[in-house]
């Protein structure tokens, strides 16, 4: 009765940390994806010539694509937006910010930011 009592408490604490381990790698998944969103716009800013989209000041700029829906099969949807800061000091570079937020499993809104600067 006792080995059956220790292995039961020994059986139960790994269905325990494989739930958990499973819940990370999902969080840790909507993350990387979140990353390579806000990457993804980052990119495009920089490849793009120095022009009025550099030198006006926006915030929090929803992209015409919201919701994206990355991956086929998962019910993860990603909204991203941008704010755009013009001639910051001391050198008159622009900073840009892109924000990816989604819902986790649990109903928590979740974000990625990331930032960068651009120069003329």
């Amino acid at each position: 009765m006792v080995a059956l009592t220790i292995m039961t408490i020994g059986v139960l604490s790994i269905g325990v940390a494989q739930l958990s381990a499973l819940r990370i790698s999902s969080m840790s998944s909507r993350l990387s994806q979140a990353m390579y969103l806000a990457e993804e716009q980052m990119e495009i800013f920089r490849s793009m010539p120095w022009g009025a989209t550099f030198t006006v000041a926006v915030v929090d700029q929803p992209d015409p694509t919201n919701p994206i829906l990355p991956v086929n099969g998962d019910a993860a949807s990603y909204n991203r937006s941008w704010t755009i800061v013009p001639n910051q000091a001391p050198h008159n570079l622009t900073e840009i910010t892109i924000t990816v937020t989604w819902t986790n499993a649990t109903g928590s809104l979740q974000n990625a930011v990331l930032k960068g600067i651009k120069g003329s």
